[in-house]
């Protein structure tokens, strides 16, 4: 057993970031005179559905607060800056931090660096962007849970979003002094940026990582028929880079297009990611997608797509005839998001 999944996520990543806390950096920065929005976990890792929602994220804070300087942090320079932070964020400065699926246990160290902040910063408002929200049913897990609940309850204004409402009932049992809003996964506000008709073949986007299942018989003879059906039609597609670099700015706009025009040129997808899913309905390509070991992709549908004709979960019998096609994804509802963003300073308690 690793010693990361034995010890405390407080005392492991401590050790882990030692060297960082000890020996703190400054950034080269040049600062307006503007608002500040800091954006201080942003990915820099290869997984593009996370690189998506941080796009998605700079995307929307423009859009709604088009005044204000956004200044970003990758995750994995977050420690090694902390104390330029501490001494650059003003109290009046907005605070945001990545949306996704790692608050709790299941990724131990971005919990650790979003503890770091809240901690760090008890003056200012923090917004957590929409999130799923995993600990296990451990010792461990049970401990964790109880560690986060007073690392965010203790600040005064932090605000939670969830993405869905299995992750916002449990957010608010777990948070009880904190705001917990609902809003869709972020990564949805792209929807419609790219279009494509002329659409051919099957793409079949799995997951490799510490979420992924087994699939049942009849899952594995569903693919099977599919491979058999289609013959050499049928491609294995990723939500990940291949790139071997840090991934910020201008690098993520491109790849996230890449990977968004990529899903667009088929007519249909089969997934068991919920960013796969995700990029099917941003994209109007028709899909079909199995269960994940945190259940989110199925909580994402039944908020969110219950009533989508294009995006499915898989069942016994069911067909790539069955989808429908030709439907125009619309724009979910973000106004919780957006009202808050748009508080600004007023807002601060």
């Amino acid at each position: 057993m690793k010693i990361r999944n034995i010890l405390p996520i407080n005392f492991y990543y401590k050790l882990r970031f030692l060297k960082d806390f000890i020996f703190q950096k400054n950034m080269s920065l040049k600062l307006s005179q503007n608002s500040k929005i800091w954006f201080l976990d942003s990915p820099s890792y290869e997984n593009l559905g996370d690189q998506a929602i941080a796009y998605a994220t700079t995307k929307i804070l423009k859009d709604t607060l088009s005044n204000y300087e956004i200044i970003e942090v990758t995750e994995n320079n977050l420690i090694k800056y902390l104390s330029f932070l501490k001494n650059k964020i003003k109290k009046d400065d907005l605070i945001v931090l990545q949306g996704g699926g790692n608050l709790g246990d299941l990724y131990p160290r971005y919990e650790f660096l979003r503890r770091q902040v809240i901690k760090n910063f008890p003056d200012n408002k923090i917004i957590i962007f929409p999130q799923s929200i995993y600990f296990s049913d451990t010792n461990k897990g049970r401990r964790e849970k109880i560690n986060s609940s007073n690392v965010y309850s203790n600040h005064k204004n932090l605000i939670v979003f969830a993405r869905d409402s299995k992750s916002y009932n449990l957010m608010k049992q777990i948070f009880p002094k904190n705001e917990i809003f609902l809003c869709p996964d972020i990564a949805l506000y792209l929807v419609n940026l790219i279009q494509n008709k002329n659409r051919e073949g099957i793409g079949i986007c799995l997951r490799e990582d510490t979420e992924k299942i087994s699939l049942s018989e009849q899952e594995n003879q569903f693919i099977q028929q599919i491979y058999k059906q289609y013959n050499n039609n049928v491609h294995k597609i990723t939500t990940f880079s291949c790139f071997n670099q840090d991934i910020t700015l201008n690098l993520r706009e491109k790849l996230v297009l890449d990977k968004i025009k990529e899903f667009a040129k088929y007519k249909i997808i089969i997934t068991d990611r919920l960013h796969g899913v995700v990029f099917s309905y941003i994209t109007n390509t028709p899909c079909i997608f199995f269960t994940s070991k945190t259940k989110k992709t199925e909580n994402l549908y039944n908020d969110w797509f219950k009533d989508c004709q294009f995006i499915l979960p898989y069942k016994n019998n069911i067909k790539i005839e069955d989808i429908t096609n030709n439907i125009t994804a619309i724009q979910l509802n973000y106004s919780s998001l957006i009202s808050v963003l748009n508080c600004g300073k007023e807002y601060i308690k």
